[in-house]
């Protein structure tokens, strides 16, 4: 019964999922309570089209977690010897927000006019006990005393707390002319104690409008529309523009007594500001053969400014002079956006609706100004993500740089196979050499971002039956294979089991990172399809069958084509991202994932 009577691997990431579920805990409770107050007065009598409104909400949130990994298990087991984890999570939010508005119509004018003021109050706060070396599993997480690592000076105990106001001056005004012109406009300043002394204000203003007509010879409505507007971002964590200290973990002897030490990690940047977006948006929705067809068409840009990045300066020996939290980059999105629906056939006994939606994306890196990297002929750029672990160099694979669309895939070119079964690869810079890490001979091989995505519905009913089903598909993307990378060459046999590929070359002994893992990763799924059917009954009885993720068509050979981002693992209890690892990385499939699971599921629903 070794390893608790389950088939498990001590090796790099190989854990057995079944073991995983069955041998662990991982349990929860959370509450919420809830106040919402509103009040609204109309001044009717004395001024016709005025109105005040006054609300309150009140919300509060407590979480309990509790997680322990057996003795037997592999997976975040300490080693073997048991880890237990107890946490708790408080969040508390209070919002005050006022409003006047006023509406009128002269004529053929109508126009309403708001104005507001809104104040929030976010505190949170956290409690963390972890503790491994139990004699027992019988105690789970309920008795972390009995773990010897508090006793051996092992435990850890970690606290925080968080707390960030908000104030917003909202104002809007619209007018009306006729029915058939329209334009919106707004002018809201917001206000966080989470951003710089210096910047803590952001303006942001918008603007829209738009044409409409009706019962045209082609079309039963056509409007034309355009709009620009900036809405703002804030860091998700609180006091980055603040300095921060921390105990070195050494005692020093001062006045006759030993005393902990405490030094700076990071410097205060008064100026750090609003990460900002600004966009343009051209489209227009228009109807045709009495409203049965629906069709909506926009393009779009937009402008991401004022990235947040943990920025550190260096002195001339290349050892780190200070850091701090700072803005930088510049990020723009270009695209194109269709939205069609259709009754394609409706009559009394059988109808079928469908909607198909399709959209594409350019995504570039305008500028790097203000973040850490490097800089040649073409800009700045630096890797964004890193890929380490057994079998692995730690090289970089993915590319940030400036003129070039975010998400690119960045190594050699793979060129053969030497006679002691090491890879070649292609010389790209011409200096007679070819070097699998030399920056000069790797590049572009894909990109981790789809440039299209699709998306078709379908309604169809029949007298009592319904039918519906969703497809969807991402295209022009690629993603690397890491299964492939670290489990497909002979030498991974030291520290796993071969993966069954039909991409292996035999004769492949040793590996490095190339063009060889960017698979392209184009798919078609079927993400949901529901069978309904309603029993004729006086109780309006409605018994639907549903399956999700039924399938995926691609050429991709991993476990999931979908577009990836880095996502944190779990390791002992606490959640550990990835190096190197960062907004701008994409399409790398990490290992630890599962195949996407098919959900099977019947349900009955009454109305009385």
């Amino acid at each position: 019964m070794l390893y608790g009577g389950y088939s498990q691997s001590i090796k790099y990431e190989a854990f057995n999922p079944a073991a995983i579920i069955d041998q662990n805990i991982n349990t929860g409770n959370e509450s919420t309570s809830a106040l919402s107050l509103s009040s609204i007065y109309s001044f009717d009598k004395s001024l016709k089209g005025l109105s005040v409104k006054i609300g309150f909400q009140f919300q509060d949130q407590n979480l309990l977690t509790g997680q322990y990994f057996s003795k037997n298990s592999m997976y975040g087991s300490n080693g073997g010897k048991g880890l237990g984890n107890r946490a708790t999570q408080s969040q508390t939010r209070q919002q005050f927000l006022t409003t006047v508005a006023y509406e009128k119509k002269v004529k053929d004018i109508g126009f309403q006019i708001n104005s507001g003021y809104q104040y929030q109050d976010n505190f949170q706060s956290s409690l963390n006990l972890e503790g491994g070396d139990f004699l027992t599993d019988a105690f789970t997480f309920n008795n972390l005393v009995a773990a010897r690592d508090f006793q051996n000076g092992l435990g850890k105990v970690a606290s925080s707390a968080d707390s960030y106001k908000l104030i917003s001056f909202l104002n809007a005004a619209s007018v009306v002319y006729k029915d058939k012109y329209f334009l919106n406009a707004t002018a809201n300043s917001t206000g966080s104690t989470r951003l710089g002394a210096n910047n803590k204000w952001a303006f942001l203003p918008s603007i829209s409008g738009g044409v409409e007509w009706k019962n045209l010879p082609l079309f039963n409505s056509l409007k034309l529309r355009a709009a620009w507007g900036k809405v703002g971002n804030q860091p998700q964590q609180s006091n980055l523009s603040g300095s921060l200290i921390t105990q070195s973990g050494g005692n020093y002897f001062y006045n006759g007594n030993y005393l902990p030490s405490y030094y700076t990690v990071r410097e205060a940047n008064p100026d750090l500001k609003w990460e900002e977006k600004t966009e343009i948006d051209i489209g227009t929705d228009f109807t045709v053969l009495n409203n049965r067809i629906k069709v909506s068409f926009d393009w779009f840009t937009n402008s991401v400014t004022n990235f947040y990045t943990l920025y550190t300066a260096y002195n001339f020996d290349n050892s780190p002079r200070y850091s701090h939290y700072a803005n930088f980059g510049e990020v723009q999105n270009k695209g194109l956006e269709l939205n069609a629906e259709m009754a394609a056939i409706n009559n009394t006994k059988f109808k079928w609706v469908f909607n198909i939606n399709l959209s594409t994306i350019n995504t570039e890196v305008v500028s790097l100004k203000g973040g850490s990297g490097y800089a040649d002929e073409k800009g700045r750029y630096f890797p964004s993500y890193v890929l380490s672990g057994p079998g692995s160099s730690a090289s970089g694979v993915t590319l940030v740089q400036e003129g070039s669309p975010v998400g690119q895939i960045f190594g050699p070119v793979f060129d053969g196979v030497n006679a002691d079964g090491t890879p070649k690869y292609k010389d790209l810079d011409g200096d007679g050499r070819s070097i699998a890490d030399s920056f000069g001979d790797k590049k572009v091989i894909g990109n981790g971002l789809p440039s299209m995505f699709l998306g078709w519905g379908n309604r169809l009913s029949y007298q009592r039956f319904e039918l519906s089903f969703f497809f969807r598909g991402a295209f022009g993307h690629q993603k690397i294979n890491s299964y492939r990378f670290f489990q497909e060459t002979t030498n991974a046999a030291g520290y796993g089991n071969l993966v069954k590929s039909a991409h292996a070359i035999p004769s492949l002994r040793y590996d490095y990172f190339s063009d060889r893992y960017a698979e392209d990763a184009d798919f078609i799924k079927l993400d949901n399809i529901s069978v309904k059917y309603h029993v004729p009954s006086t109780f309006n009885i409605t018994i639907t069958a549903t399956v999700q993720n039924l399938f995926t068509l691609t050429s991709y050979s991993g476990l999931d084509p979908e577009a990836a981002y880095p996502n944190p693992a779990l390791k002992g209890g606490a959640r550990v991202y990835i190096p190197y690892s960062n907004q701008f990385t994409a399409g790398i499939e990490a290992r630890g994932n599962y195949l996407p699971s098919k959900v099977f599921s019947i349900a009955a629903s009454f109305k009385f």
